[in-house]
């Protein structure tokens, strides 16, 4: 291996640990207000992402895989922080469960008309307490299918 593969392959792997480095503090430490810090953990991961994608056909695929899966399971236990989003799908799912047509009510009337214990613990992290749900029928058939398995 001559010096310039070595310098490739040693910034595939500094690249590989800045971004999970990046994907840990984005998943687990990084609030949605701290703007500069997670402006810069962003920039990382592209610059590392556009270093892989021009040379990417230098390095082993498996090793790819192997640290694209790593990079997924990084997330497992973090809760999103650029998105309560994740509230609603919960919500819309319970709806489901609980025999509600989650295109029928509010969240706001569905608290008010019915005792569901689940829901009532959701409903103050819910935004837009007072809108009808936005998510299309087959997302919401993947938000049921989640509260049936939970």
């Amino acid at each position: 291996m001559n010096l310039k593969e070595k310098n490739l392959r040693f910034l595939f792997w500094a690249t590989l640990v800045l971004s999970l480095v990046c994907y840990v503090l984005q998943g687990y430490f990084l609030q949605r207000h701290q703007t500069a810090p997670m402006l810069t953990c962003f920039l990382i991961l592209f610059l590392s992402y556009f270093f892989w994608l021009k040379n990417v056909h230098r390095f082993d695929f498996k090793d790819l895989i192997i640290f694209s899966v790593v990079f997924r399971l990084v997330f497992t236990f973090s809760v999103p922080a650029l998105s309560d989003d994740f509230y609603r799908f919960i919500w819309d799912g319970e709806l489901w469960v609980n025999g509600i047509n989650s295109f029928a009510h509010t969240p706001r009337e569905i608290v008010t008309r019915f005792d569901i214990r689940r829901l009532e613990e959701l409903f103050p992290f819910i935004y837009g307490k007072d809108y009808h749900t936005v998510y299309p029928p087959v997302a919401q058939l993947v938000f049921r299918l989640s509260a049936y398995v939970s």
